[in-house]
C-alpha cells in the first residue's frame, strides 16, 4: 500500500495535530504563526493528488481515514480559535468601555 498520497496526507495530519496541540495549550501566537505552513501543505497535497475515486480500494480507505482525522482536528482547532476570539473580543470591549469611562470622568471633573 505504498503511495505518495498516503505520505502526503500523513504529513498533513501531523501538521494539523500539531496545530491542535497548540490550540489545546492556548499557544495562540505560535498557532497563528504555524497556520500558513499547514495551509500551504494542504494546498500542495490537494493540488498534487488525484481524486480518491482513482485509488485502489485499500489506499482509498486509508486516505479516507486520514482525511476524517484531519477534518476532526481542524474542526476542533476552529472551535478553540473561535472561543478564544470571543474572549479576546470581550476583553477589548471592556478595555474600550474603561477608556470611554475614563474620558467621561476626565471631562466631568475638568481633567
Amino acid at each position: 500500500m505504498s503511495d505518495t498520497r498516503l505520505s502526503d496526507y500523513t504529513h498533513l495530519l501531523e501538521l494539523t495535530q500539531a496545530l491542535l496541540a497548540l490550540a489545546r495549550a492556548e499557544a495562540w501566537d505560535t498557532l497563528l504563526d504555524a497556520i500558513p505552513a499547514q495551509q500551504a501543505a494542504m494546498a500542495a497535497t490537494l493540488r498534487g493528488n488525484d481524486a480518491l475515486s482513482n485509488c485502489p480500494a485499500d489506499i482509498r480507505a486509508a486516505l479516507t481515514a486520514l482525511i476524517k482525522q484531519i477534518d476532526t482536528a481542524n474542526r476542533e482547532v476552529l472551535e478553540r480559535v473561535t472561543a478564544w476570539r470571543t474572549q479576546v473580543s470581550a476583553i477589548l470591549e471592556e478595555i474600550n468601555a474603561t477608556r470611554q469611562n475614563g474620558k467621561r470622568i476626565s471631562r466631568a471633573y475638568g481633567g
